[in-house]
């Protein structure tokens, strides 16, 4: 199999994973946008009198994550998986977080 298509199959699970993950956890999904090379999911976690937003970019070959405070116009946090070693580690940060806040 040629490695992009080993590489984009690869995105696809990933973003698989992580979506499943973060509906298992307390995210409420606001919104998906969908563009030609991907999708965003939208993701919001309530932190007491907070809220934070986590965006799931998936696209054809790479899958991003982003930590959003509402007030501000960047993220806070940008991570790029490109492993399964980088995605078991940010859903133990994910996970973490979301215990956190509560």
């Amino acid at each position: 199999m040629p490695q992009d298509i080993k590489t984009n199959v690869f995105s696809v699970v990933e973003g698989v994973l992580l979506i499943r993950e973060l509906e298992g956890a307390p995210y409420e999904l606001v919104d998906i946008l969908r563009f030609e090379k991907g999708r965003r999911y939208i993701y919001k976690l309530p932190a007491g009198d907070r809220e934070y937003y986590i965006h799931v970019v998936s696209l054809r070959d790479a899958v991003y994550v982003e930590l959003w405070h509402p007030s501000y116009a960047v993220p806070l946090l940008v991570f790029r998986v490109s492993d399964r070693d980088e995605m078991s580690r940010l859903f133990i940060l994910l996970k973490s977080l979301a215990a956190a806040l509560r």
